[in-house]
């Protein structure tokens, strides 16, 4: 079954128990299956919730069913304190159970909570100096995603090029249309610009962005 969304032919590729259940596939674009049958190096992002466990299992099989035969990691970003004291321990169980190394990356300049008093101290700073007239919240909000940005994408695509030299990187999330207004807006999959520098380019693909 093929169907038409943002510009790029679909195609769903059921891989599960039940092939007559819709709900077990994977959503994929022609550039994204044209990389993977090329063998380009795929990097599974994995935060310890069930999305990205889900995301993780279901890309996986896909790629077996396939005969993906390039390099498969999975990738976690951890935030410092303000991480669940569990999603290491789940991403780790989940490596365990895929056969799949697991690549856990932290921001050089201190984790979430840092950067959060750092801009804090900042603000407050510019306020006391009359630079600025209004304070600004310190933490991250649905409109100020500077944590995705900054402690997720930035420290994940930034190791991946370093890693994968030359090549065509696909870098996989578990995001689904149903979790947000902004993410019911977002393609099955998307040049990524950070990945896509240095002699490397890559995409994001979001498998179970229609699930």
């Amino acid at each position: 079954m093929s169907i038409k969304q943002s510009g790029h032919k679909l195609q769903k590729l059921p891989f599960c128990i039940s092939p007559d259940e819709d709900r077990f596939g994977v959503s994929v674009t022609d550039e994204i299956l044209s990389l993977l049958e090329s063998s380009a190096p795929v990097a599974i992002c994995v935060s310890g919730g069930k999305d990205s466990q889900a995301s993780a299992i279901r890309v996986s099989e896909y790629l077996d069913s396939i005969s993906h035969n390039g390099p498969r990691i999975l990738v976690h970003s951890d935030l410092g304190s303000v991480e669940w004291k569990d999603s290491l321990p789940v991403c780790e169980r989940l490596a365990k159970r895929l056969s799949l190394d697991l690549l856990v990356l932290r921001r050089k300049a201190g984790d979430m909570m840092e950067r959060w008093e750092t801009r804090w101290k900042n603000n407050v700073e510019r306020y006391a100096n009359l630079s600025s007239v209004k304070l600004i919240l310190p933490w991250s909000t649905p409109s100020m995603r500077f944590c995705t940005s900054e402690l997720k994408t930035a420290v994940i695509t930034s190791d991946l090029v370093k890693r994968f030299p030359g090549q065509s990187i696909v870098s996989v999330s578990g995001i689904r249309h149903a979790e947000s207004s902004a993410r019911a807006k977002m393609p099955v999959a998307r040049v990524q610009p950070k990945l896509s520098r240095k002699g490397v380019t890559g995409w994001d693909w979001h498998p179970l962005i229609e699930r």
